[in-house]
């Protein structure tokens, strides 16, 4: 009988091997996917940074008064 009790615990403890093992990956996967739509933000909003540097570098001279 003892021996029957220690598969059971044997295949016990390989499922939850396995159970710990595919929810580590689903974790990893999760922070990944949201490290990436981070890195997106933070792209985009450099992206938009840049725009409105290049339109008011483009417009400085356009409205100054140079008749003193």
């Amino acid at each position: 009988m003892d021996l029957i009790n220690e598969i059971a615990s044997l295949s016990t403890a390989l499922s939850m091997a396995k159970l710990r093992s595919e929810v580590g990956v689903k974790v990893l996967k999760i922070a990944q996917s949201q490290g990436q739509v981070a890195a997106d933000l933070v792209s985009a909003a450099a992206e938009t940074v840049s725009e409105c540097i290049e339109q008011f570098a483009a417009n400085t001279g356009a409205n100054l008064d140079v008749t003193a």
